[in-house]
């Protein structure tokens, strides 16, 4: 499950502008210089308001990172909850970048340019990671990616 939901994500939801089945969600890998974890950073309404997004640069990584398959929201009426959810995600032979892997920003893309991008939530992993040239498996939360109560 998300980290934190960006603030223009939740109004943009509201506003029925943010559309889980229909827009061009993707998600990518994060290393461990990202500014997420600072003030301020969860108000940003574009990627490029972003301080330092520090987006993955190992072999086998693809800039912009991978398109997600959505679930149809659910409601999930004994948590008071609806639930957005996507199929699990993988990155093949993804070797070391320059810096740990350390989450995953959730976007909606903006015609293809990676600065242009929405972004959604960010996913902060328990511990960093270093793949090594194995496969690196995102399985999402039985709860959901995005949760709203």
């Amino acid at each position: 499950m998300a980290s934190f939901t960006f603030t223009n994500a939740k109004r943009m939801l509201l506003a029925g502008e943010l559309d889980w089945d229909s827009n061009t969600i993707k998600v990518a890998l994060l290393m461990t210089s990202h500014s997420l974890g600072t003030s301020g950073q969860e108000d940003a309404t574009v990627i490029s308001g972003i301080t330092t997004p520090d987006e993955c640069n190992a072999s086998g990584y693809t800039a912009g990172g991978v398109t997600l398959t959505a679930s149809a929201p659910t409601s999930n009426t004994g948590s008071n909850r609806g639930e957005a959810d996507a199929t699990d995600i993988s990155w093949a032979t993804l070797g070391n970048g320059s810096r740990q892997i350390a989450g995953m920003l959730i976007y909606k893309d903006v015609g293809g340019v990676w600065a242009n991008g929405i972004p959604i939530a960010w996913v902060e992993f328990t511990s960093t990671i270093n793949p090594g040239g194995s496969t690196l498996t995102v399985q999402w939360a039985s709860g959901g990616i995005l949760q709203v109560s």
